[in-house]
């Protein structure tokens, strides 16, 4: 197991077919009492939302402000980094069978549906349980220099 932090960075999203193949067949490395989750860190500068995805989303999901991203909308952006991330081979557990427990989001001001985002994402440890284990993927998103959005998604496995 790698004790080093993996660093992903990307141009435009993963292609999600392409890791969903990957997490169909995937082997675990491998996860053991007293290992860990390593650090994993994924960064995709200038995120900018495509305006048809973002209107169907809109759509299907009721929002009506078309000028802003709704708040769950920068989760979006972060999914197909979220699954790159839990397909790297540093990651010790099988992608199949995790179960997303819940989503906790802060947003700090609201973010204009043309502006450019920059996404980071990190996974770093887990915690016990005494039906699994749960990590926590935490992202971020920031226009410039400022945070203006994040979110912690907990996983159980």
């Amino acid at each position: 197991m790698t004790t080093e932090t993996v660093q992903l960075s990307f141009n435009k999203p993963p292609n999600i077919l392409t890791s969903y193949l990957k997490a169909a067949t995937a082997r675990s490395s491998g996860f053991r009492a007293g290992d860990s989750i390593p650090r994993i860190e994924a960064r995709m500068a200038s995120a900018t939302p495509d305006r048809a995805n973002l209107t169907k989303y809109n759509a299907v999901c009721g929002f009506t402000d078309p000028d802003n991203l709704p708040i769950t909308y920068p989760h979006v952006l972060a999914a197909s980094m979220h699954l790159e991330m839990l397909t790297n081979k540093a990651f010790p557990l099988p992608v199949l069978g995790l179960v997303h427990v819940r989503n906790s989001i802060t947003q700090h001001r609201r973010i204009g549906a043309r502006e450019t985002l920059d996404i980071r994402v990190v996974v770093d440890g887990h915690r016990d349980l005494h039906n699994g284990i749960e990590f926590d993927l935490v992202s971020s998103a920031y226009a410039g220099e400022e945070l203006v959005w994040e979110e912690v998604t907990t996983i159980l496995s």
